[in-house]
């Protein structure tokens, strides 16, 4: 097991990432989805740039990346000695939250433990209720909120009312006024990308060593019926272009990246934006390959050939139906006429492409699914990423199953109180009209198989190759989808 990278110490604040469990994916087979690769905890990067704008000294402990012994983790918790530990964490990742709280108050008794991320957007007293060992918590954007916390925690003062967290009162759990979302994203602090070692990620698709994550903007307007999304998530916002370029060149340059994979999940939506940021780093003269996300219907052949001049390489889209009859169903604006287009302008261009897609949404039948496959071979997609539809917390699909009568409780509220150990798959998946929901794993490896093993398929991806490292991670995906394959059988 690997140990942890030696840092300085003592530091004022820690923000950790909880290690992985084989319950981080419902959707996906997950020990395949282990093999993809651990990507840089981003979200922890913006709070410690924002909490280092005060005088704060941070570090951060990726232990999704690299797991360690307990008596480590103890010692090194110590070493550091800080007033305050955060932890950002999804709520699939709870039971093991509840086991690294429990370290950190061995180890520091005495500081402020605080947890946050999307854990806390659903069921955010709850969480509290669940750790008793947790202080406080923090609940939407978490930077201004951190920094009052941390801010006031120095002088002594009450933690109690803080906007945005939810706190103990004698015996209660109180939750705070909300936080107004940050109008104006760069008046955040540039995120503590020194922090992160990248040459310690490497997912399966990237080209090697060096890869790199940002955000360029916040929020997505659309309201597809199976995504989970907060309120204040739905209103776009932006980083202006001198500060998008100037962050790629600082990662680039000044720390060395090599790849950089831009997380927005709708880059182009602002179309006169991107073709801004296109300019702004051909004038710059940035080499660095970047990738995007985005919908098929926010891309037109002009943009992406702008994309793939400033030195864009692959353009991940979001497909998930392959009728538009399905499309329509899951509440998507796309239609698959733009799909054919945002493709083909992609492959004009000698662009990557990643296709996602979802198998087994409400009302679907093998028609559907077959759909999904005859699309992603007619697009020629070079590599697709296929979910089994996963009712989440808050989202329609899942209100659907409530409303309905088929799951007798709020199986999500039970998981995050700890009153329910572990959610059975089966009970937020969904049968079609000629399958059960038991045949979904069979019939998510069996889609990967026919769309992967084909001859033309395998020279696409063989093009794709850029490094020895990524031809190693290639070969222990396809080994742990080969292992999905036989117990599937």
């Amino acid at each position: 097991m690997p140990s942890l990278t030696p840092v300085p110490g003592p530091v004022d604040v820690v923000l950790l990432t909880p290690p992985r469990e084989i319950v981080s994916s419902l959707a996906h087979d997950a020990r395949a989805v282990s093999r993809l690769g651990a990507y840089p905890p981003l979200g922890l990067a913006y709070l410690a740039g924002a909490l280092e704008a005060d005088g704060e000294r941070v570090n951060i402990l990726d232990l999704a990346e690299s797991p360690v012994p307990r008596a480590a983790l103890v010692a090194q918790l110590r070493r550091l000695a800080p007033s305050v530990l955060g932890v950002g964490a999804m709520t699939v990742a709870l039971r093991t939250v509840g086991a690294l709280l429990e370290v950190a108050r061995e180890a520091l008794p005495d500081a402020l433990l605080v947890l946050g991320g999307p854990c806390m957007e659903d069921y955010p007293a709850d969480v509290l209720r669940r750790f008793p060992v947790l202080d406080l918590a923090v609940v939407g954007e978490g930077e201004a909120t951190l920094r009052e916390v941390v801010a006031r925690r120095r002088v002594g003062g009450s933690l109690q009312g803080v906007e945005g967290t939810v706190y103990r009162r004698g015996g209660e759990v109180v939750l705070a006024p909300p936080r107004a979302p940050l109008r104006d994203l760069d008046t955040l602090p540039r995120p503590a990308y020194r922090l992160l070692d990248y040459s310690r990620y490497s997912p399966v698709i990237s080209r090697g060593r060096g890869f790199a994550t940002m955000y360029t903007m916040r929020g997505c307007p659309y309201d597809c019926r199976y995504c989970h999304r907060q309120a204040w998530l739905r209103h776009a916002r932006y980083h202006s272009v001198s500060r998008v370029v100037d962050e790629m060149e600082y990662l680039a340059r000044d720390l060395g990246v090599r790849e950089i994979k831009l997380y927005d999940e709708t880059f182009t939506l602002d179309q006169r934006r991107t073709f801004a940021i296109c300019r702004a780093i051909r004038e710059r003269g940035l080499r660095v390959p970047w990738e995007i996300r985005t919908r098929a219907e926010l891309l037109s052949r002009e943009l992406v050939r702008a994309l793939a001049e400033a030195g864009c390489y692959r353009i991940c889209i979001g497909v998930e139906g392959g009728s538009d009859e399905r499309l329509e169903r899951m509440g998507r604006t796309t239609r698959l006429a733009q799909v054919r287009d945002a493709f083909r302008w992609a492959r004009e261009c000698s662009l990557s492409t990643l296709g996602f897609f979802m198998i087994g949404y409400p009302g679907d039948s093998r028609r559907d699914y077959e759909d999904v496959l005859r699309l992603a071979r007619e697009i020629e997609a070079s590599w697709i990423a296929v979910a089994v539809t996963t009712a989440y917390a808050n989202t329609e699909v899942y209100r659907g199953l409530l409303d309905s009568g088929r799951l007798q409780r709020d199986v999500w509220r039970d998981f995050t109180l700890g009153t329910l150990e572990e959610i059975d798959p089966r009970d937020l998946t969904f049968a079609g009209a000629d399958y059960s929901r038991d045949e979904l794993p069979s019939m998510l490896n069996r889609l990967y198989w026919r769309y992967y093993l084909r001859p033309g398929q395998l020279v696409r991806l063989l093009g794709e190759i850029r490094s020895p490292r990524q031809l190693v991670n290639m070969g222990r995906m396809a080994l742990a989808f080969a292992a999905s394959r036989v117990r599937a059988r």
